[in-house]
């Protein structure tokens, strides 16, 4: 069930980061007066909190394999 979790939630960040980019979101931004810097200072950190949860996910997998192959 946690593997589950951490796949939506790995996912959700990805459309999240996705969406940062877009046009669409700059666009609301600008129009709301907030500083494009602050945006470009949001992007890395949400990269990294994706590539941080991709590993955890990958390690899990991984890990679960092993426990699976060792019980055969």
């Amino acid at each position: 069930m946690a593997m589950v979790g951490e796949a939506f939630l790995s996912a959700s960040i990805e459309v999240l980061l996705d969406r940062i980019v877009s046009g669409d979101v700059l666009r609301l931004i600008k129009g709301k007066k907030l500083e494009l810097v602050l945006l470009k200072e949001l992007k890395p950190s949400l990269m990294s909190v994706k590539a941080v949860l991709d590993d955890a996910e990958n390690k899990q997998i991984t890990n679960l394999n092993y426990i699976t192959f060792n019980l055969d």
